[in-house]
């Protein structure tokens, strides 16, 4: 014996050194070729009942085996590849190469019979001593059975593969109902909280110095306001300033701010009787909520100077833009201009 039919042998087992690893089954892994070069494996052989025909006796044996295309495939197969084959030999008589090639050979003729379902064939009684086959009564009532047996097993697992499949729709129905109504109770929650947090805002405004400006409330939306790039740029014969700033809020104090003076916030001007620092410095609560009033941009921001009206004596006047000061008017419009300018050179602003 050569070096590869030892090779072979502990590839493919030796059918008559592999004994039983398991009460009633062998293990064989042994190779047929088929005519059309396809791939069978018997993998195992379990030994069924044992069958009597008017005295004689028979042992009923059942061929697990793979079916495949290429041999190179063997190692990964599907269910559909799987073959079950009952077959009967005498009693007492160890299925060895004789009647594995005899199954071989029995199996390619009963594929051809498009009545027989190829996953479960009965090939009948195989003489080793005159190798021949003979189907018997008893044998394909066995496989009636057999062929009952696996179709109530393939209905149990239909059913259980549509209960399982039933109780994780369920289940996942239930997720899903718990997760929006969580959600929902969430969304709720952080409504009341923000509705909560605004009030609390509207009812103690602030103004606080920080870098680069102010910090307040805006006292429409109940937002952080941010006043920036404030810049005092007029004072006419009767005292009063003329401020121009940007203005921007945000829910979030901690929301980073852009840093670009064009493209922060909303550019706002107002007149005021008082300096910026004075009213920070004095923290009367009644002119810092008037005073925040007044310059509580909200809305769209605006590519133009926004006149935000007149703060005197602590509190928002009526009094218009053309009742300005001449000299006030002029550095508006001078302003405004500026803007245009920068704006109409597709200065990002």
């Amino acid at each position: 014996m050569g070096f590869f039919d030892n090779l072979k042998k502990s590839v493919y087992g030796d059918p008559k050194q592999n004994k039983n690893t398991k009460q009633g089954m062998e293990i064989y892994h042994y190779k047929i070729d088929l005519d059309n070069g396809e791939y069978f494996e018997i993998e195992q052989i379990l030994k069924n009942e044992v069958l009597n025909h008017n005295g004689l006796k028979t042992q009923l044996c059942e061929a697990v085996a793979i079916h495949k295309e290429r041999e190179e495939d063997a190692f990964y197969f599907e269910g559909n590849q799987l073959r079950n084959i009952l077959f009967e030999v005498p009693e007492g008589t160890h299925p060895g190469k004789e009647i594995l090639d005899m199954i071989g050979r029995a199996y390619q003729e009963e594929i051809q019979n498009p009545d027989n379902d190829p996953q479960i064939i009965y090939i009948g009684y195989l003489d080793p001593n005159s190798n021949r086959r003979t189907k018997t009564v008893e044998g394909m009532r066995s496989l009636d059975k057999r062929i009952r047996e696996e179709e109530e097993k393939r209905a149990r697992d239909k059913q259980d593969s549509e209960r399982i499949k039933a109780e994780k729709d369920k289940k996942t129905r239930e997720a899903i109902k718990r997760i929006r109504e969580e959600a929902s109770i969430n969304n709720a929650r952080y409504k009341e909280e923000r509705e909560d947090l605004i009030k609390y805002r509207l009812d103690n405004p602030y103004l606080e110095q920080t870098i680069g400006g102010y910090n307040g409330i805006n006292m429409n939306t109940g937002d952080i306001l941010r006043l920036r790039y404030i810049d005092k740029v007029g004072k006419d014969s009767e005292g009063t300033y003329l401020y121009v700033l940007r203005a921007e809020s945000t829910w979030d104090e901690s929301n980073a701010e852009r840093l670009d003076e064009d493209s922060f916030g909303q550019l706002i001007c107002f007149t005021t009787d008082r300096k910026i620092e004075d009213i920070y410095a004095r923290k009367n609560a009644e002119e810092v909520e008037n005073f925040l009033k007044l310059v509580s941009y909200t809305g769209e921001q605006k590519k133009e100077l926004i006149y935000m009206g007149d703060f005197c004596k602590g509190r928002k006047t009526n009094k218009g833009i053309n009742d300005l000061s001449s000299a006030l008017k002029s550095t508006i419009e001078k302003k405004q201009r500026e803007y245009n300018k920068k704006r109409d050179n597709n200065i990002d602003i």
